[in-house]
């Protein structure tokens, strides 16, 4: 990768061109928006072109362009893939992708969940406020139901980027400690 810093505001600009959407207006300001605040992805739902109609999608691009984050995003859309191709649980699938270490900018488009979800996408602690016992019952069941996985049936890119957990053994040990370590409401 020979890349380093956050996404310029053409490019974030061009990926939604690429990728097949019409996005509104709010919908660029708020890609716009994320690419300043540096978050480590820019993310949309909107309408995206396929066989002549207008779907709606969602849009996630890589802005933080380091190593670490790179194998995060890669790690979630070939993740997701596998886990739609072994029909083991539920999911959104991938639309589309680019997720070339030597491109300019990695991007991946997925199915959008229908109406107003409950939850979505959790980007905050305060985001799981929402979250009940019953959706921590079945987060378990999935969990379980993910392990039982066959690991032979991965795809290369999935599991050269399982082996390596982004930042050690250490930062993970570090991270279940302070995960473990928080109350939750009952």
């Amino acid at each position: 990768m020979l890349w380093f810093g956050t996404l310029s505001e053409s490019a974030v600009s061009t990926i939604p061109v690429r990728a097949g959407f019409e996005l509104t207006a709010e919908e660029m300001q708020k890609l716009q928006q994320q690419r300043a605040d540096k978050r480590r992805y820019c993310y949309t739902v909107g309408m995206r072109r396929e066989s002549g109609a207008l779907v709606r999608r969602f849009l996630k691009i890589q802005n933080r362009r380091d190593l670490k984050t790179y194998f995060l995003f890669a790690r979630q859309v070939y993740f997701t893939e596998f886990i739609t191709k072994s029909k083991a649980l539920p999911t959104r699938r991938v639309i589309a992708k680019d997720l070339n270490p030597f491109a300019s900018v990695q991007w991946a488009v997925f199915e959008s969940f229908e109406g107003q979800a409950r939850i979505g996408f959790i980007e905050h602690a305060s985001d799981m406020e929402a979250l009940t016992q019953d959706d921590g019952a079945r987060c378990a069941r999935s969990l379980y139901t993910l392990h039982k996985l066959p690991l032979s049936a991965m795809p290369w890119q999935l599991k050269l980027i399982m082996k390596r957990f982004p930042g050690g053994f250490s930062e993970m040990q570090k991270r279940l400690k302070q995960k473990l370590a928080k109350k939750i409401r009952s």
